[in-house]
């Protein structure tokens, strides 16, 4: 009798505690909520004011934002130098190898990472072209760094779904380049995204630990990103020792970077995924990734929300700094004629440097652009001309092996179209491989082109002590892009005489080389042709955008804001700082609860079943139940049988 009395209470305790704790999820849902509200009402009022001034690019920023905050989209980043083992370490986390990884720079474009029913991946190119539906096998194709099809189609991001239980705490994992190889362009694509991260796990490695460029890049980071996971990877590289020594001297350098109580994880990525996959649980804890999946989940599901609006109230609030700022710009200049030619003269001769700057970038291009046309003669052209010859061999043993005049006639004639056809193919992937090598020799002039309309808005801030814009991208869409070069292949055919098998060999031979050289030169003719002339456009296009600039920051600070929006701004300013402080107490709250008082959500996932009342039935059933439950909940996340059967 005074077991069951014993169990009526402890039943009796676990409800009440569940009623708190789902009162404390209500309150904490509602609080979310309206919050959410107000940070979208003050983003759609700064998105009007824009649109009034005609500031087409803040508009459609703070469209973008506000779309972000609607779709509720937290953005997990994952950022390091390339080859620390980044992919692997979120295929790891995923629990299958569903993102490309390898030794060399894999990731070339931002890659996002949510939850869906089912694994698909979708492609999303430039200028504004339909997306492309892929599969996961068919992701390499897309965004390997030296995937030929990438720079053919332009491919801008990507975006993956996949039914994995962790995406389902409501975040998207976003796989960055490599930061600090050879290929600028990675390292630009990663900072460029880092405004957009709001948090990020900065993964390091035990082979490498942590050089003074990889310091200087987690610098970057902590001076975007408020909440850094440290990973140090490849555990399974050194020995325990050793693997205590670099855990120290990371620790040490992270401290002296200025990161504030830092906690550094050490594991191994790839043990832990070989382990998911195998069912091996424990491999799986001696990988060290349950620690960090456990500070994650702990993090996604109590502080996610807070940190998101905060990201979210410091980018509006931003955008009114920059709006108030070149209110009282435009308002001096309107009142004195002299702070009105300042500005006039000022942005003018801004542009000129940039104009100056513009030419400087172009010479440099054409510099680099011939180079690469000579190597491409000298080094390129004979391995295309082996290629060639290969391929056309190949497909002229069909007509070789003809016995009867007449037979080898009329394969002679299917030669030509067929022939054309293998060409075709091959001279798509030659030259695409050879793209790819220019843009990778051109990358640093031609990312200061595409960057100088940005780096002029951000010089005229400078010069009037205005705010540039909250946001700008650092490669824009509308840039030309560099064609593919064509050339028709065209066989010489024999005279339509009675041939023997032998003088037909020699007539195919022949032909064949003959018509490879005149396609070769036709080539490199096109080539030529299409990169002159894509340096023509970018030069037109630098123009164009550089112009338009200096003339969109000139009006923008001589027009003079309406009364009513300046009023608007500051009650903006206001509202917004209100929504941060009431986060942030929040925040403070509900830590001060989880710390000491135990009323609040909880905020950690237990690693120890909780002490029965003393009762040594209860305290045996709830340490089975917990084993079960410990041991159930892993083969859901690692076996899909599992997950089918339950």
């Amino acid at each position: 009798m005074a077991a069951e009395e014993t169990i009526d209470a402890g039943a009796e305790r676990h409800e009440a505690k569940l009623k708190t704790v789902a009162v404390a999820e209500a309150e904490l849902l509602q609080h979310y909520r309206q919050e959410r509200l107000e940070l979208a009402d003050s983003l759609l009022a700064l998105m009007h004011l824009a649109e009034g001034r005609r500031d087409a690019a803040r508009a459609g920023q703070l469209r973008a934002l506000a779309a972000r905050l609607a779709e509720d989209r937290f953005q997990l980043a994952v950022v390091g130098q390339f080859s620390r083992g980044k992919s692997t370490l979120m295929n790891a986390i995923l629990g299958a190898p569903y993102l490309p990884a390898g030794v060399l720079p894999m990731t070339s474009i931002i890659t996002t990472v949510g939850y869906g029913s089912h694994a698909k991946a979708t492609i999303r190119l430039r200028e504004g072209r339909t997306p492309i539906e892929a599969s996961l096998d068919e992701l390499p194709r897309y965004i390997a760094q030296a995937s030929a099809i990438r720079e053919e189609l332009g491919v801008a991001s990507a975006s993956i779904e996949l039914p994995a239980e962790i995406l389902r705490l409501g975040f998207s994992f976003v796989d960055t380049p490599g930061v600090g190889s050879a290929i600028l362009t990675n390292t630009e694509a990663t900072l460029g995204f880092l405004p957009e991260a709001d948090a990020a796990i900065f993964v390091m490695s035990f082979d490498s630990p942590l050089g003074e460029a990889e310091l200087a890049f987690l610098g970057a980071v902590a001076g975007q990103v408020r909440q850094i996971f440290l990973v140090l990877n490849k555990r399974d590289l050194v020995e325990e020792r050793e693997a205590h020594d670099v855990e120290a001297f990371v620790l040490e350098k992270v401290r002296g970077a200025g990161v504030l109580d830092p906690r550094v994880f050490a594991l191994s990525a790839r043990d832990a995924l070989a382990a998911k996959q195998a069912g091996d649980v424990e491999t799986f804890k001696q990988s060290g990734l349950p620690e960090l999946e456990a500070e994650l989940c702990d993090y996604l599901t109590t502080a996610k929300s807070q940190e998101f609006l905060l990201r979210i109230g410091e980018r509006a609030e931003r955008f009114v700094a920059a709006l108030r700022s070149e209110a009282e710009i435009a308002e001096r200049a309107a009142a004195d004629r002299g702070a009105r030619d300042e500005v006039e003269e000022g942005t003018h001769e801004l542009f000129l440097r940039s104009e100056m700057r513009r030419h400087q970038l172009l010479g440099q291009l054409g510099e680099v652009i011939a180079g690469q046309l000579a190597e491409l003669r000298d080094a390129t052209v004979p391995t295309w001309r082996e290629e060639l010859l290969a391929l056309a061999h190949a497909d002229a043993e069909l007509a070789r092996s003809a016995r009867k005049p007449a037979e080898v006639q009329a394969r002679l004639d299917q030669l030509g179209p067929h022939l054309q056809d293998t060409i075709d193919a091959w001279a798509t992937e030659a030259v695409s491989r050879w793209n790819v090598q220019l843009r990778q020799a051109v990358a640093a002039p031609l990312l200061a082109v595409t960057r100088l309309p940005g780096e002029l808005e951000s010089e005229v801030a400078r010069c009037f002590g205005n705010s540039p814009s909250a946001d700008r991208s650092e490669e824009d869409d509308r840039r030309p892009r560099l064609a593919a070069a064509r050339a028709r292949w065209t066989i010489i055919q024999p005279r339509k005489t009675a041939l023997s098998r032998s003088r037909a060999s020699a007539l195919i031979d022949q032909a064949i080389v003959t018509s490879m050289e005149q396609y070769l030169a036709e080539l490199d003719e096109a080539v030529a042709r299409a990169t002159t002339e894509w340096l023509g456009a970018l030069d037109r296009w630098s123009t164009s955008a550089l112009r338009d600039m200096a003339e969109h920051l000139r009006v923008r600070l001589l027009t003079p804001f309406e009364p009513s929006a300046m009023s608007e701004l500051a009650t903006l300013a206001q509202a917004l700082t209100a929504v941060r402080d009431r986060v942030t107490s929040s925040e403070h709250h509900r830590s001060h609860e989880h710390a000491g008082h135990g009323d609040g959500l909880p905020t950690r996932t237990t690693t120890e079943p909780e002490k029965a009342s003393g009762c040594v039935l209860c305290e045996r059933l709830v340490h089975a139940l917990f084993d079960f439950m410990s041991r159930y909940q892993f083969e859901l996340a690692t076996s899909v049988e599992r997950r089918n059967a339950h």
